[in-house]
């Protein structure tokens, strides 16, 4: 394995292994998306991400990051359970208090609705398809959240 970047990367990348041993964890999948990034230009803590392009891999060994295989789509209406026609972004509004007025906007404009959404978990589940095992359908969705 190459080097990592900093002592803090290298840190952190100690304690998941370890963890990853003492659970004894399997990988399942590995998920890779393009992400946009913006940040509020106000005093209070504003981002919004853009995430386009959701794909996943199956992967059943940790050192298996590298090695060629096939990217599936995991960002049509089937895998994002929207009951839309195509859903294939998605958009993440966050901020740490107090929402701020041009979110609030963004929101009410384009009639936004609060979900969750777990790239893993719809990979998992989606790989769950092809291979018969038992990972049950998301539950997150058209649902609103709190």
């Amino acid at each position: 394995m190459p080097p990592l970047p900093s002592a803090k990367d290298a840190d952190a990348f100690a304690r998941f292994r370890r963890l990853y041993h003492e659970i004894d964890a399997t990988p399942v999948v590995l998920v890779r998306y393009t992400r946009e990034s913006y940040f509020g230009c106000t005093g209070k803590y504003a981002r919004v991400t853009i995430d386009r392009n959701l794909l996943y891999r199956p992967c059943r060994e940790l050192g298996g990051m590298g090695k060629p295989g096939r990217w599936f789509r995991m960002d049509s209406s089937l895998a994002q359970n929207t009951g839309m026609r195509d859903s294939c972004v998605v958009l993440e509004l966050k901020c740490l208090a107090e929402m701020s007025d041009w979110m609030r906007e963004v929101i009410e404009r384009f009639n936004l609705i609060r979900t969750g959404n777990c790239k893993y978990a719809t990979a998992v589940w989606l790989e769950s398809l092809f291979t018969g095992s038992s990972a049950t359908l998301p539950t997150w969705g058209i649902e609103v959240l709190g």
